[in-house]
């Protein structure tokens, strides 16, 4: 697979919206005449104009023809970007990274995050729903409640227009009566991947919850390693 060269833009913040209570989804578009192209799973290093010190982030959209160099990012409230309105500009470096989407040779596809780990699989997902198919898609989505569920609302809506995506939202403080699935996502590994045999699957997340999901797959339900691929945020 060929990947776009990284390289230093310039970028304005477009448009934001609040995900979660501790998440904004930034929408940037690249300022220029040579647009950001990027493959869904990659990430970007972005820091405010003139500052140096980057922060990665991972892409949460795939790239959009009607919308050339807009790409979408999930931020943790905090951090260097806080500051920035719309209208401001970001310097970003990149594309990075080779968490992208393999050939799925027609097999079922797993995703598994937990966090800001969903914004990569959320822009593969969106490539797999693009590019076709009738192969399962099976996404599992962790967070410590369902208020900090990125992208739920989008998720469900795709699963009735997509007969061939799951998702499976998974909280391990569950609060206001929740009724869907609860603990951490490693927990229902089994009886969620192991009828999908011959599967793809993408985990992104905190580094332990990686480690632990590829512990399970590989050591316990015989997934081969070379079908596991993995991102640490």
């Amino acid at each position: 697979m060929t990947f776009p060269e990284p390289r230093q833009i310039r970028a304005e913040l477009v448009a934001q919206a609040t995900l979660s209570p501790r998440v904004r989804g930034l929408t940037l578009a690249t300022l220029g005449p040579e647009p950001l192209d990027w493959v869904p799973g990659q990430y970007v290093e972005v820091a405010p104009a003139g500052d140096e010190r980057r922060t990665p982030f991972s892409i949460a959209s795939m790239p959009d023809p009607a919308r050339p160099g807009q790409f979408e990012l999930a931020v943790l409230r905090g951090g260097a970007l806080d500051d920035v309105v719309v209208g401001g500009a970001v310097d970003v470096f990149g594309p990075k990274g080779g968490f992208v989407r393999r050939d799925p040779e027609g097999c079922p596809e797993v995703f598994v995050a937990t966090g800001t780990g969903l914004a990569p699989i959320r822009a593969i997902v969106q490539q797999a729903l693009a590019s076709g198919g009738t192969s399962p898609l099976l996404l599992l989505s962790g967070a410590r409640t369902e208020l900090e569920l990125l992208w739920r609302a989008e998720l469900e809506a795709l699963c009735q227009a997509h007969s061939r995506l799951r998702y499976e939202p998974i909280v391990s403080q569950p609060q206001n009566g929740w009724a869907g699935r609860t603990g951490r996502v490693q927990a229902h590994l089994a009886e969620l991947v192991v009828p999908l045999a011959g599967a793809h699957v993408y985990v992104c997340g905190v580094g332990e919850m990686v480690v632990e999901c590829v512990a399970k797959l590989v050591g316990e339900l015989g997934v081969p390693a070379e079908r596991v691929f993995t991102e640490k945020h």
